[in-house]
């Protein structure tokens, strides 16, 4: 019997790849604002996708709406978010709740529905022994808002620089899907403390470490478009504009930091 096969073009992978996947997330909708309507429905999409790809989901929920939760709840494992979280505890908190059986560990933010289909294609360079730790990359930022096309791509070359990783392939670590092998769940994501603000710096800080303790980091590009619909809501709202200026303010000091305290320990 043929594999049913996930994804398109050169990133089609046999279901058996996407099916040693766990993924997580964290949400939080509240039904009074309009763009979290939207952004609980893509959501709603990218939770049923990765379900029909054969891709374990945990979602951590900071107390989102009723019609939401129901939604997604024959499509993951729903955990409330524990008391007094951050943003960076509650990452911390669904990652350790990944299922150990599933080889390659993932996250997400829940937007991403068309990322789902490229996670096999990411998870292959693992399986395969290529690298230990994927950070997948857009081919292009065209489909996102203007401000957070230009805030990002800024982003990805202070990273390249302070890392000083420009030089072998500009990680385009603003985005946010991170996937590595289980065994660097521990030293990537759950020692550290969030004492830089346990916020927006969780992710890049995992790839750091990876880097640091001297693991294959490796840049995987697919073909991924944001969602129409969050795009409209966001051009040309300025609350989302001080959400990309707020995120570089919190990630470049932080990733600065952290990288010389590492390196001079």
């Amino acid at each position: 019997m043929t594999s049913r096969l996930i994804g398109t073009g050169k990133y089609q992978v046999g279901r058996e790849v996407t099916e040693k996947i766990a993924l997580a997330t964290t949400t939080f909708y509240n039904p009074d604002k309009p763009s979290d309507r939207v952004r609980a429905s893509i959501a709603v999409g990218t939770i049923r996708t990765a379900y029909d790809c054969g891709i374990n989901v945990s979602v951590v929920d900071g107390g989102s709406f009723p019609e939401f939760l129901r939604d997604i709840e024959r499509y993951a494992t729903i955990i409330p978010e524990a008391r007094g979280s951050t943003m960076g505890k509650g990452r911390r908190q669904v990652i350790t709740a990944l299922p150990s059986a599933r080889p390659v560990h993932a996250w997400s933010e829940p937007e991403k529905k068309r990322l789902m289909r490229y996670l096999g294609y990411c998870a292959l360079q693992i399986l395969e022994g290529k690298t230990d730790f994927v950070v997948p990359g857009r081919i292009s930022l065209n489909s996102y808002p203007t401000a957070q096309q230009h805030a990002e791509k800024l982003g990805n070359i202070i990273f390249g620089d302070i890392t000083e990783t420009r030089a072998l392939d500009l990680l385009d670590i603003w985005f946010g899907p991170k996937m590595w092998k289980k065994e660097l769940t521990d030293l990537c994501f759950l020692q550290y403390d969030g004492r830089l603000g346990d916020r927006w710096e969780t992710l890049p800080v995992a790839v750091m470490n990876a880097i640091i303790a001297g693991h294959n980091v490796l840049g995987v590009k697919v073909p991924y478009r944001n969602d129409p619909r969050q795009t409209e809501i966001e051009e040309h709202d300025v609350g989302f504009h001080i959400k990309r200026l707020e995120q570089l303010n919190n990630l470049v000091p932080a990733i600065k930091q952290y990288w010389a305290e590492r390196h001079a320990a």
